[in-house]
């Protein structure tokens, strides 16, 4: 017996070419409309560390902003601080022994020499005691973990506004690769340049058993300040000059076991610029005593007769 409440199936098939103009536009239409089952775009699985253990960056349950190695190539970002264009919330104040990261607005007001730090920093799950040295050696990266808010029970208590998650490019065992790239920048006004070099190697030392990854990073910064005092011997100053190298080693013992080995070293040279306000500069009037000089601070000239450096020598090893 037939149901009287049963209805025929309906079809979504689109309408012949011989159907009315109207209903064949509308028809076009539906069917443009509908993907196609084999040109569906499927999302890439993303996994992090965030939470002390490989996982897909959709199951972990906080705030996190994520930064591959290849979108800091593509984008030529050189300096760790460029990338709080990429994570926003972020406020970066470098430098070698006073730098300082502030997150949603958890921070030091502005250097950390008499405020602890709020936003851990790790690289390759090993806390950093000198935030300024990883500012300035952001070389051969494979990925940059941004955590929001308050991250004690993983990171520890000096981590209440978030933490920096950095995973650096691991060695393989199978193939010899590498990589080189660089950037040069040149003031017109001032001819003061600026040159960063950095890059790579894969060494296989025994195939699919020990493999070891060097990576480096020179640079080298006259500043952005034209220095008009020869008593001070340089021509520009705001510069840096650092060198950076890193090794990691890694040997597969079996199928469940392996031992990571990283050495690293920096030598950085900073001239932290001396504070250039508008007004009449002292001391260039010759034997008149009167200053004969009016600066601007836009027109980024220096009439000091010393610069200041800072100079930093890192040794870091760890192994797990």
């Amino acid at each position: 017996m037939e149901n009287p409440f049963s209805r025929p199936a309906r079809s979504h098939r689109c309408k012949p070419a011989h159907a009315a103009r109207k209903g064949a536009v509308l028809a076009l239409v539906l069917c443009g409309a509908l993907p196609s089952p084999a040109h569906a775009r499927q999302l890439e699985e993303v996994v992090v560390t965030a939470q002390k253990r490989s996982e897909s960056l959709q199951d972990v349950p906080i705030s996190i902003a994520v930064v591959s190695g290849e979108e800091i190539t593509e984008l030529s970002v050189f300096d760790f601080t460029e990338t709080a264009q990429l994570t926003p919330g972020v406020n970066f104040f470098p430098g070698v022994q006073a730098a300082a990261i502030r997150l949603r607005g958890v921070g030091p007001a502005f250097f950390a020499l008499t405020s602890p730090q709020s936003v851990a920093v790790f690289v390759d799950d090993f806390a950093q005691s000198s935030v300024g040295a990883v500012f300035s050696t952001l070389v051969d990266i494979e990925r940059i973990e941004l955590l929001r808010g308050p991250q004690g029970t993983l990171y520890g208590q000096n981590a209440p506004g978030g933490a920096y998650n950095i995973t650096t490019r691991a060695p393989n065992a199978r193939q010899l690769e590498g990589y080189v790239e660089g950037s040069y920048g040149l003031q017109h006004a001032s001819n003061l340049d600026t040159v960063d070099v950095r890059g790579a190697v894969n060494l296989p030392l025994v195939t699919e058993k020990v493999g070891l990854r060097l990576a480096g990073a020179y640079a080298d910064s006259d500043g952005y300040l034209e220095v008009k005092n020869p008593v001070s011997g340089e021509n520009g100053t705001g510069g840096k000059e650092h060198k950076a190298l890193r090794s990691r080693l890694v040997w597969l013992m079996n199928d469940e076991m392996e031992l990571h080995w990283k050495l690293g070293y920096q030598d950085l040279d900073d001239q932290p610029v001396d504070f250039n306000v508008e007004g009449i500069v002292p001391g260039t009037g010759g034997a008149n005593p009167i200053p004969a000089i009016d600066n601007r601070f836009d027109d980024r000239h220096y009439y000091g007769d010393f610069l200041s450096s800072a100079h930093s020598e890192i040794r870091e090893t760890n192994a797990h």
